[in-house]
This record gives structure tokens, C-alpha cells and sequence, in this order.
């Protein structure tokens, strides 16, 4: 017996389990970011009455321990494969030699386990391709689900790779809008500039963002610090320094204040940062901690005052996902971004979570002060917070899914 949701006067109702086919490039045991949305999609879908089997690419190579995730129970089969064994990294290629085994696996696969219906997710966009063959072949529906911008955001640079990317990118991208029979993205900005430049399309987009886990958080020791505590768990950026010039200055009148990072600070920004703490004498205040468990960071963000975000920079669609864990900790956030954006119309559902202009070290500065005189919570509605948890988000999933079967 299976409860799921039918319609707006009937929460839940009973239907024999459906199968879902999961194609995603990204699965456990690796925990890079990409895996956490279609890996919490795979372990709630089977509440909703849904059987998930999964698709991914063999990326023996790419696992690290150290960020494993379990591969939820309810998953049925978890089939790897890959064109050639991975001794390059298949993310080098853009999916390039994914693609053909997506075609034939995936179909073999709806044929092996009566599949109903396929979702299929991705950062890495070019896999997609093989929507043609595969329902070509099942006339199966087909749902495809963008975490990033695909063609919104050209890669930068003039190699001969990036243009021949780019130009693949252009034909492929209304190719699979067409095919798709729904198209999912993680932004309410993303949906609108999609349903601009696919007006034809328009009733088949729908936005369901990341989220928190409330399991993550149902046994979080989040007993505060004597001290006022700033967290970022995350990759810096190349415009970081006017926030620490305004962390200097709030230094200088809160000297029991710190800013803890979780991540690395070997590669890409992080030793310009570390550069610019040094050089503003505030090191004794910066804890840089590295890499550690996604329960550790949980338990830290939690007892923090204040949790910081960074956007991409000339990226609208961004929300960074430390965001939602911040939602599930409860604490205030503060986002620095271009001045608009995705990130900036969620922060705004919330009493307290505020968006700063990159550039406005003073903002940056009132901001952090505002928050050390009042000591708030995010925010002082569940309902608010509880929108975003993984298990709401994953009943919207279910229901265009459903949809699509009917």
C-alpha cells in the first residue's frame, strides 16, 4: 500500500508502484554536488509509490571515500557503463563517450524492467542527445532535468574544444526541448528565460529547486559559540576581498567575531584569499578547515550566527546549495550576487535573508552588524522553510512524473 498525491482536494490516494528509469551522469558512492539532487530524488521517490532503477556513467576513478554517499535502499539496480573504461575523466569530454552507451543501455534497460517512464538529469548536457533513439525505439515519456544553464551560459574561452562545445550545444539544446515531454529546472529565473527563448515550450517547464534534508538535521548538536561565527562552506571566488575588508573592519569592533571555511584553499581562488586574510591581518580570525564529512559542516552551520553564499558572477540562475543547508540549520544568510538573480528572489521569502551587491563591502559590513545585535533566526515559519525540504520537493517530481504516465 502506497500513499501519493492525485490532486488538490485528495492529498494522497493508492496505486500499484510504478518504475522510473534515473539517467544521471553522477551517483553514489561519489558525493560530488552533482549527485546530491538526483540521489535524495532516488531515496523519497519510492515514498510517492515509484520504483527508481539508475542509469550512470563508471567513474571508478572519481570516487573518493572521503566524499562517498550510500546509495539509497529503495533503488532497485544501479547499472554503470561507459563507452571506454575511465582512465581520462568522463566530465573531460562533456559526456561525449557517455552518450552512445545512454542510447543503448537505457533502452535495454526500459525493455529489462518495464520502465514507465525516464528522468533524466544533468550538468553534463551532451547525453542528452540520446532522447532521440531511446524514445524512438519505447515511445517511452521522457522528463530531463537541468541543474545548470545549458546554452544560457556559453563556455568561455576560444579553444578549438569550447567552440566546437558551444556550436554542438546550440543544435543539441532545441533538439532535446523538442523531444522532451517535460522539462524540469532548479531556478525560477531559469524556467523564465527558457520559456523566453522556447515559447513553444512554455507549458512544459516546470522549476523544482534543491533542497535540505530534514534528516540531517534531526540529531545536529546546534548549541551556539561564545563566539560570533560566520560560515562558508564552499569555493571562493575571485571576488571575495571585499568581503573580508568588511569582515576586517567588523574585526576591528567585534575582535571575538570568526569566519570558518570548509573546502579547499590549495587550487583556483584560495590562495589569493588566504593572501588577502594575511594582508589584512585578520588570520588569527579565519579557521580554514578543509574538506570533512557533510555531518560535520551540518553541525557547525547549525551553531553559526550567520551563513555567507556566493553567486557566479554574470549568472542569474545561480543558488549556491549551501543555501538550502543554511534553510535547514535556520539561520540568517547572507548572499553576496550581482545585485539580481535566483538566489536573490528566494532570500527575499525570508525575514532574514539578505543579498548583498559583490561590491558593497559597507552592505556586507551593516549586514553582519544587524545580525550580531539581534542574533534572529532565518526565519519563524516552518511552512517557509519546509517548502524546500527534499521530501516537498520530490512530491513535485512525482506529480509531473505521474502526469506524464496518466
Amino acid at each position: 500500500m502506497f500513499y501519493i498525491s492525485v490532486d488538490n482536494s485528495t492529498r494522497y490516494g493508492l496505486m500499484s508502484k510504478k518504475n522510473v528509469l534515473l539517467i544521471t551522469h553522477a551517483f553514489p558512492p561519489g558525493g560530488t554536488v552533482e549527485v546530491q539532487r538526483v540521489t535524495k530524488f532516488a531515496e523519497h521517490l519510492p515514498a510517492f509509490g515509484w520504483d527508481p532503477y539508475v542509469l550512470t556513467a563508471d567513474r571508478d576513478s572519481e570516487r573518493s571515500n572521503k566524499n562517498s554517499v550510500a546509495v539509497p535502499d529503495g533503488v532497485k539496480t544501479v547499472h554503470r557503463t561507459s563507452l571506454i573504461k575511465n582512465r581520462v575523466s568522463l566530465a573531460r569530454d562533456e559526456g561525449l563517450r557517455w552518450t552512445p552507451a545512454v542510447a543503448s543501455a537505457a533502452t535495454s534497460m526500459i525493455e529489462a524492467h518495464d520502465i514507465d517512464v525516464v528522468f533524466h538529469t544533468a550538468p553534463v548536457f551532451i547525453p542528452f542527445a540520446a532522447i532521440g533513439w531511446i524514445k524512438q525505439r519505447t515511445g517511452i515519456p521522457y522528463v530531463i532535468d537541468l541543474r545548470d544553464p545549458w546554452t544560457l551560459q556559453s563556455r568561455n574561452g576560444d579553444s578549438i574544444k569550447t567552440r566546437a562545445y558551444n556550436q554542438l550545444s546550440t543544435v543539441l539544446e532545441p533538439f532535446v526541448f523538442d523531444q522532451a515531454d517535460e522539462v524540469i529546472l532548479n531556478t525560477d529565473v531559469m524556467e523564465n528565460m527558457y520559456a523566453t527563448k522556447y515559447r513553444r515550450h512554455k507549458e512544459k517547464l516546470h522549476t523544482i529547486y534543491n533542497g535540505f534534508d530534514a534528516q540531517d538535521f534531526e540529531s545536529v548538536d546546534s548549541t551556539p559559540s561564545e563566539q560570533y561565527e560566520i560560515i562558508y562552506p564552499g569555493t571562493f571566488r575571485s571576488d571575495m576581498p571585499p568581503f573580508f575588508k568588511a569582515f576586517a573592519e567588523f574585526v576591528d569592533t567585534h575582535p571575538s567575531s570568526r569566519f570558518i571555511h570548509y573546502g579547499t584553499v590549495d587550487n583556483g581562488y584560495g590562495p589569493a584569499v588566504k593572501k588577502t586574510v594575511e594582508t589584512l591581518g585578520v588570520s588569527s580570525h579565519v579557521q580554514f578547515r578543509g574538506y570533512t564529512d557533510h555531518q560535520t559542516v551540518i553541525e557547525t552551520t547549525s551553531a553559526a550566527d550567520i551563513g555567507i553564499a556566493v553567486t557566479r558572477s554574470n549568472d542569474q540562475t545561480h543558488v549556491p546549495a549551501k543555501i538550502y543547508d543554511y534553510i535547514g540549520c535556520n539561520i540568517p544568510i547572507l548572499c553576496i550576487d550581482d545585485g539580481t538573480g535566483a538566489a536573490r528572489n528566494l532570500l527575499s521569502e525570508f525575514e532574514n535573508g539578505y543579498s548583498v551587491h559583490r561590491d558593497d563591502h559597507e552592505a556586507i559590513y551593516g549586514v553582519l552588524q544587524t545580525v550580531l545585535e539581534s542574533k534572529p533566526d532565518l526565519t519563524h515559519s516552518d511552512t517557509q522553510r519546509l517548502q524546500y525540504e527534499r521530501k516537498s520537493q520530490t512530491e513535485q517530481l512525482h506529480n509531473i512524473l505521474k502526469e506524464r504516465i496518466d
